[in-house]
């Protein structure tokens, strides 16, 4: 299914100004759609009979009633038979040859008009959402196509992925029902009477982490399940026993509408820890909006981890890529841009393969590689590096959030690293530091040293990149990194290239084993030495060109039992006695030598063969 992002500028202002809160205190919307997530056009581009649905299935909402839906098409007169349905199964049966879609409970016509306009469409019989949940859907015929890409595309959806968010099927592309919800989610909504006025939940990660005998704060989500939506709250938890409140005004613009499931994250306070350990912790939300929290829902348990310091979770990503690839410009662009956006955190490693930056064979990898470009985050699989697993390529730079979701995963182990050039410039000597913030009997840890290159370039075809996006936007990629390949030629020469990896302990055979036994806060360290005169081709016939005051050492920290990476540190190499060396050449050794010239006694230049007492130069008497 091909996602198609437009402005959908009338349709995102009716759908953000609708009736999100109506003044009825027991009637609110239900949709997978939050008002702020990008929202796009899609469809099999056929002349076809599409349906559709969502499911809802919250227990808070058996014994609500279904009062009709809104429902949004992009404007087109290629649309027709309109309808809206309800069914607790999704059934396809055989009718004039064709599978067609058969709905259980209800079926009604309706209003193209008041699909074009985001227009409540109401129910002639409302629905009692019974145990189990049921199936909200709409059915209507493309009826031709041509060049008009709302036909082509009659869908709107929104980039929320939520399970049972989009289901289809269609009568040509979509011959039986398929769940689309992890691409996207329909963006539409059910509204629905009966439910409480004054209802939310909160949750929070399963562990919160805090530094020993500091007080801090968590975000935690609040979720909104009443009519009268979320202007304020009380929240009631507990730490180690310890009984708190906190009382919380929502600001204007972070108020929660009346619409099920919508959210926010504030800020908790959390009391200070005295002594390392895991805690336990609940919390719950007693009051909404002033009044008790109709919410049945049992308070949520949670542990609260206390340690001398939190370690800093730096996830690699390993690039696979060469100057010859088409289509790696985009790996290219991806990894300057992450690094731009979180130059703190972001590690990245460029394996190049066939062109003038390549040390190692592609079976020396440290991943089995069948295409290029390519990327894995701390070795878990692969992905590409600038879509990252979203194979729809509906949103630039989606590798950034994949990369994300591992940067907010807690690790108990920090890796440190220091690296520097010999004076006479002929080797970089790399020191880790691995320090856990509890004791491990059996660790199973390793570290792997890569010396990487910054600031590479060259002459000579090895070095100009092949660019399958010359004739690509800026709209679609809009990262300014992409700039000197859009609307430029199909070779690129003159780019530097950075993070390339020139050496590994991983194919030197020399990665160090670290003790199984680790205690809490005591380093245990590492050390590995690069020969520079040593990184050749992999035929061993050419050394590769880099700069040497223009390197950076990674350490790896790498689970042994499943060989994926657990934390990494970066280091730029100090190269200040290397430099230093090469001005003292500069200054001294490289001064060029004058020559010689004799006089004789009366004061003449005579040449250097000439019989009798000279005097040179440099006032050195000569006698021949």
């Amino acid at each position: 299914m091909k996602l198609l992002h437009t402005c959908l500028a009338v349709l995102l202002i009716v759908l953000c100004t609708g009736p999100v809160a109506v003044a009825q205190t027991t009637t609110m919307d239900y949709s997978y759609y939050d008002g702020t997530t990008d929202l796009a056009q899609t469809g099999s581009g056929k002349k076809e009979t599409y349906d559709v649905a969502i499911h809802i299935n919250q227990p808070a909402l058996t014994g609500t009633t279904i009062k009709g839906v809104i429902i949004s098409i992009p404007h087109t007169t290629a649309v027709s038979n309109l309808k809206v349905w309800l069914s607790k199964e999704l059934t396809l049966q055989s009718i004039d040859g064709k599978k067609q879609n058969v709905p259980d409970i209800c079926t009604q016509p309706a209003d193209t008009a008041l699909a074009f306009s985001s227009t409540y469409i109401p129910l002639d019989q409302p629905y009692t959402i019974t145990e189990g949940g049921v199936y909200v859907g709409y059915t209507f015929t493309i009826n031709a196509v041509g060049t008009d890409q709302n036909a082509a595309n009659p869908l709107i959806v929104c980039e929320s992925q939520n399970e049972g968010g989009f289901m289809i099927h269609s009568t040509k592309k979509y011959l039986k029902w398929v769940d689309q919800s992890d691409v996207a989610n329909l963006a539409m909504k059910v509204r629905i009477d009966g439910v409480a006025a004054n209802s939310a939940s909160v949750s929070l990660p399963a562990t919160i982490y805090t530094i020993t005998g500091q007080t801090a704060t968590t975000n935690v989500t609040v979720a909104n399940y009443g009519a009268n939506g979320v202007q304020s709250f009380d929240i009631d938890y507990t730490v180690n026993g310890t009984p708190l409140t906190q009382h919380c005004d929502l600001p204007a613009g972070q108020q929660l509408p009346g619409e099920f499931g919508k959210s926010t994250q504030v800020a908790v306070s959390l009391p200070a820890i005295g002594a390392d350990g895991t805690y336990p912790a609940t919390i719950s939300i007693s009051k909404v909006n002033g009044q008790p929290n109709s919410s049945t829902a049992a308070p949520t348990a949670f542990k609260v981890d206390a340690r001398a310091f939190i370690p800093t979770h730096r996830p690699v990503v390993e690039e696979f890529t060469g100057t010859w690839c088409g289509n790696c410009p985009r790996g290219y662009v991806a990894m300057k841009a992450m690094k731009r956006l979180h130059p703190d955190r972001f590690v990245r490693l460029a394996y190049h393969c066939n062109d003038s930056m390549m040390v190692m064979t592609q079976e020396q990898f440290p991943l089995s590689v069948t295409g290029y470009p390519i990327a894995s985050i701390e070795r878990h699989g692969t992905t590409d590096p600038y879509f990252g697993s979203d194979s729809k390529g509906a949103h630039p730079l989606y590798i950034e959030r994949e990369w994300l979701a591992y940067a907010n995963q807690y690790v108990p182990v920090d890796v440190a690293v220091e690296a520097k050039l010999s004076a006479d410039g002929k080797e970089v000597t790399a020191q880790a530091g691995i320090t856990s913030t509890r004791a491990m009997s059996n660790a199973g840890y390793k570290v792997e040293f890569v010396l990487v290159g910054n600031g590479m370039s060259g002459t000579g075809n090895g070095w100009v990149q092949e660019n399958y996006y010359n004739n690509a936007t800026a709209d679609i990629f809009p990262e300014p990194e992409f700039a000197p390949f859009l609307g430029t030629t199909d070779k690129v020469a003159g780019l530097d290239y950075d993070d390339v990896v020139l050496a590994t302990t991983r194919t030197l055979g020399t990665d160090v084993a670290l003790p199984n036994a680790l205690e809490a806060y005591k380093p245990c360290q590492a050390a590995a030495t690069f020969e520079l005169d040593a990184i050749v081709t992999p035929d061993k016939l050419n050394p590769v060109k880099f700069n040497k005051t223009k390197l950076d050492v990674v350490a790896l920290l790498i689970n042994v039992a499943t060989n994926k990476v657990v934390n990494a540190g970066i280091a730029t190499v100090d190269a200040t006695d290397y430099r230093t060396a090469v001005d003292q050449l500069t200054t001294t050794g490289a001064q060029p030598k004058q020559p010689t010239i004799y006089y004789d006694l009366s004061g003449r230049r005579a040449g250097a063969a000439a019989k009798g007492v000279l005097i040179t130069n440099t006032g050195r008497k000569v006698v021949r």
